[in-house]
């Protein structure tokens, strides 16, 4: 049975009683069951091992979403299960204009004894934190973009009306704290200027890894901390990657972001030291 139908059929059937059906542990575990999920994994996670399957979701106006059910060996049934959203967001105001793009919201379910799958935003064992689930679906689409809607939708692809914003050229720079282990994403017409007045206010190791030039330095700025925002530490430092580096170095991104980037400085000799893409 298809996911479309099975959502259907379990609306018709609590429909009476004004019951969520994605609440209901019944429907859970014959998604589980019967639903064939599109990717199967398992991953080495704080010494224990998780099992990951991604199940295909749905598409929805300017949305898309998937499933991911988690769960450890010989515990099918007491796993968590995740919504992940893919929303085509609306930015804040930049030159009076706003601007949209694609970000990820997560809704993690955990068991119930009496209630079924039960929804809990607040802190629980989970056993992928948000940024590592997240993570590993980039990179899932990475290797099958055809389950990438944002791609396949193509909003992805609209660009932005370069003729509608003001000129502000400077460039982006990425400076990575190597006892933090997080990079600062900002804005500066002058990087190594700016690396060395963050060095001097900070008793950790700083290295500028890269810098971009833009003549729309300020959108560009936005952009990227928006489409990073679910790696974010604190203020502008991100617990960016190896393979977010190579991403931007590719121009793997939507068109939004790729466009406004102009000339690429590498200026670390390997991104190695980073943060470890979380032994996915």
């Amino acid at each position: 049975m298809s996911y479309r139908r099975r959502l259907k059929m379990y609306k018709k059937k609590y429909r009476k009683d004004n019951y969520h059906p994605l609440l209901d542990r019944r429907y859970y575990v014959d998604f589980i069951e019967q639903e064939t999920p599109i990717h199967i994994d398992s991953l080495n996670k704080r010494n224990e091992i998780v099992n990951l399957m991604i199940f295909k979701g749905a598409y929805q106006y300017e949305s898309f979403t998937l499933w991911v059910y988690l769960y450890k060996d010989g515990y099918i049934m007491n796993g968590q299960l995740v919504h992940v959203r893919f929303d085509y967001n609306w930015n804040k105001l930049i030159y009076g204009k706003t601007l949209k793009q694609w970000l990820p919201k997560t809704f993690w379910y955990e068991p119930n004894p009496t209630f079924g799958f039960k929804s809990n935003q607040e802190k629980f064992n989970i056993m992928l934190t948000d940024l590592e689930l997240i993570d590993y679906i980039e990179e899932y689409f990475d290797s099958f973009p055809y389950y990438d809607l944002r791609r396949i939708k193509n909003y992805s692809n609209q660009p932005i009306i370069i003729d509608n914003y003001v000129e502000e050229p400077s460039n982006i720079y990425f400076i990575f704290d190597e006892i933090q282990r997080t990079t600062k994403i900002g804005r500066s017409q002058y990087p190594n200027t700016r690396k060395s007045q963050i060095n001097s206010d900070s008793a950790s190791t700083i290295t500028l890894i890269m810098s971009i030039q833009s003549n729309h330095a300020k959108i560009l700025d936005v952009l990227l901390q928006n489409h990073f925002a679910y790696k974010r530490s604190k203020q502008e430092w991100y617990h960016l990657n190896k393979k977010d580096i190579e991403r931007l170095l590719s121009r793997a991104l939507p068109n939004q972001i790729t466009e406004l980037m102009g000339e690429v400085n590498i200026l670390a000799n390997s991104f190695d030291n980073m943060s470890p893409l979380t032994n996915l």
